[in-house]
């Protein structure tokens, strides 16, 4: 009995001590032992005199430190909040100027990441949060890498102005980016770049409730939201000193909630230096079960060289984003990835809304369904490929609206689309127009659908007027069928994808009379205060 209470009292005991309050403050010295009322005056300090389980409360204020900080692992970081707590780290270094490709063929980046201002190595089971860092005037490199972390959690967060990325998450499992702000941490021209969030090689990354605002002031052009690439620093001297056996992989990520600014220039611009504007980037990659989802987005989202057959699992479910791209060149998904599914998103205005720009390749089972693709700008519109063949392609439940007369809805250039499946779709055009098909090679089955200033294609159509109400709030309740519409109950029904139908199934993304959806962050008060509150940081070298 006497045996067993000594060992309560020494687990207790060892408790207390590994999940021990520490304290930082501006009016604190680090000759102090970090209590609360004897609080250390730096980080460093405290991330030197503590271990796993400890929590470092940071205080209102700005710490300047003089070096990297090392966070041990199950040290959790709190600041008071990220407009109170500034951490600014005096470490500055010139990354162009001292890494070259082996070959010698040209200056290339690299992770560097023992030059990242707050490094947590073989980090777990602890929160990041409640403070800002910047890297003044883009003269640190980056703000936060972790690098085979598990279960770390990142929230409250403002990060801005790092010259190559603000939170880089490598080979980690089950890590949370939430409710952070990042601005303007992209490194990006022609042959460099990253994005303000970059991750490889991560298992159930979940990134939501965030805002990201890129405004492309590395070169003034273009930049990314949140990118991963797995062919990066490949011929890099110092990445294979690093990791011989580079490989990359994101199974069950979820990236939601979030609203992503970037730059509007939309595509490689020759002559310019710059990197196309993407808000979300996956790039040559392992993918398996990630999803894409409830995001507001003002350019695309790049899924491209994706491995996996698409049969045997699904690579990307990508719906209920509002893509809100306007009157200029602009796309909303690169789909080039195996096993993908795009439904119940809203994207309105631009040019070639899905593409595939050509690999040569064959992309099996891209599903298209209940989506909205409203007053297209371009020339092709909807799907396009360069020379790679769609296999098993279905396109259910869309609706396109052409104010622009687009004409040509489906385009391949030297590819094409085989087996397809294009049912209950909702083709809509503002003037008379002949065969939107023209311009595809295309085999399979055209079945259930309704145009309107279009020549009928397939079988089992209905033409007209579809009686669409086109006023209203986008996503909704724009675009649907007023209860004289000759669309309601004229579809056909498709398993798993007409549930919720009345009678027949509806033409078109919304059911009459059934639960309209919606799609994007729309009014979430806590994103929209994150944008406006969060857009000051004090600068200080």
């Amino acid at each position: 009995m006497r045996k067993s209470f000594i060992i309560l009292l020494y687990c207790i005991s060892f408790f207390e001590i590994t999940a021990q309050n520490y304290y930082v403050s501006t009016l604190g010295l680090d000759t102090n032992n970090g209590t609360k009322k004897t609080p250390w005056l730096t980080l460093t300090k405290a991330l030197s005199s503590v271990g796993n389980g400890a929590t470092i409360n940071i205080g209102a204020g700005t710490f300047i430190e003089t070096d990297y900080l090392i966070v041990p692992s199950g040290v959790n970081l709190i600041g008071v909040g990220s407009g109170l707590t500034t951490i600014l780290v005096n470490k500055y270094y010139n990354l162009e100027q001292n890494l070259v490709y082996c070959d010698g063929s040209r200056a290339g980046w690299a992770p560097a990441i023992d030059k990242f201002c707050m490094q947590i190595m073989n980090g777990g089971n602890q929160t990041i949060k409640g403070f800002s860092m910047n890297g003044q005037a883009r003269t640190c490199h980056g703000a936060i890498y972790v690098d085979y972390g598990n279960q770390v959690v990142f929230e409250d967060l403002n990060i801005q102005n790092f010259k190559f990325t603000g939170l880089w998450v490598y080979k980690s499992n089950n890590c949370e980016i939430k409710n952070c702000y990042f601005k303007d941490n992209c490194f990006g021209n022609a042959n460099n770049d990253a994005g303000n969030i970059m991750f490889h090689a991560n298992n159930n990354l979940l990134i939501h409730d965030n805002v990201i605002l890129e405004t492309g002031v590395m070169n003034g052009k273009g930049g990314y939201g949140i990118k991963t690439y797995s062919k990066l620093w490949v011929n890099s001297c110092f990445w294979t000193t690093w990791d011989a056996n580079w490989n990359a992989w994101a199974i069950g990520t979820k990236i939601y909630n979030n609203t992503i600014t970037v730059p509007e220039l939309g595509t490689w611009l020759a002559g310019t230096n710059a990197v196309p504007d993407i808000t979300i980037e996956f790039n040559g990659l392992s993918a398996k079960n990630c999803e894409i989802f409830n995001n507001t987005l003002n350019n695309h989202i790049s899924l491209i060289g994706i491995k996996g057959t698409g049969y045997d699992f699904q690579s990307f479910n990508v719906h209920h984003n509002f893509f809100n791209l306007g009157s200029r060149y602009s796309y909303a998904c690169e789909v080039d990835a195996q096993g993908m599914v795009f439904h119940h998103n809203y994207i309105y205005g631009g040019y070639y809304p899905l593409a595939q720009w050509g690999n040569n390749k064959t992309l099996n089972n891209l599903q298209v369904h209940h989506n909205v693709f409203d007053s297209p700008q371009g020339a092709l519109p909807i799907i396009h490929t360069e020379s790679s063949e769609f296999k098993d392609f279905k396109f259910y439940n869309n609706t396109i609206i052409d104010k622009n007369n687009v004409r040509n809805i489906f385009n391949t250039a030297s590819g094409s689309f085989t087996n397809v499946d294009i049912r209950n779709n909702l083709f809509v055009a503002s003037t008379a127009c002949s065969d939107i098909f023209s311009n595809s090679t295309m085999t399979g089955k055209i079945d259930f659908n309704g145009f309107q200033n279009i020549s009928p294609k397939g079988t089992n159509f209905i033409s007209g007027d579809m009686k669409l109400t086109l006023t209203g709030n986008k996503p909704t309740p724009y675009a649907v069928l007023q209860n004289s519409s000759p669309a309601i109950d004229a579809g056909g029904e498709i398993v798993d994808i007409t549930v919720g139908s009345v009678n027949n199934p509806d033409l078109g993304a919304f059911e009459f009379n059934g639960v309209l959806w919606t799609c994007g962050v729309g009014n979430d008060t806590k994103t929209t205060t994150i944008q406006l509150n969060k857009d000051t940081v004090l600068i200080q070298k």
